[in-house]
């Protein structure tokens, strides 16, 4: 037995893809069928357009298998961009998921000692 997974991430930030992956967020939809259909109803079309292309995919990508049940999600991940300026410098970082994790790949102080970002 195989499982196949894909999935499609509508991020527009510089956050990298896979810290959302690991982060919780609110399940906005789910279905569980011997086969799913497409999204058409919701409001961003880029998860539309995404769910198409991915169910598309599944239908024809593995002819030799047997499909048992397909699951669709989306699942909305909250990720807040701070714009901050420090020093005449101006950087951002990130606070994502419901866990709050942060990144921060431009902190400024990159060597100070028992200094933590809250």
């Amino acid at each position: 037995r195989t499982n196949h997974l894909e999935d499609h991430i509508s991020d527009v930030t510089k956050l990298p893809k896979e810290l959302v992956r690991e982060v919780s967020g609110h399940v906005a939809f789910e279905e569980l069928q011997s086969r799913v259909w497409p999204i058409t109803h919701f409001p961003d079309r880029a998860i539309n357009e995404a769910s198409s292309r991915l169910v598309n995919f599944h239908a024809s990508a593995f002819p030799m298998e047997k499909t048992i049940q397909q699951r669709h999600r989306v699942r909305i991940v909250p990720i807040a961009e701070v714009q901050c300026t420090w020093k005449d410098s101006f950087t951002a970082f990130y606070v994502y998921g419901f866990e709050n994790k942060v990144y921060f790949p431009d902190y400024p102080q990159q060597c100070c000692w028992g200094c933590t970002l809250l």
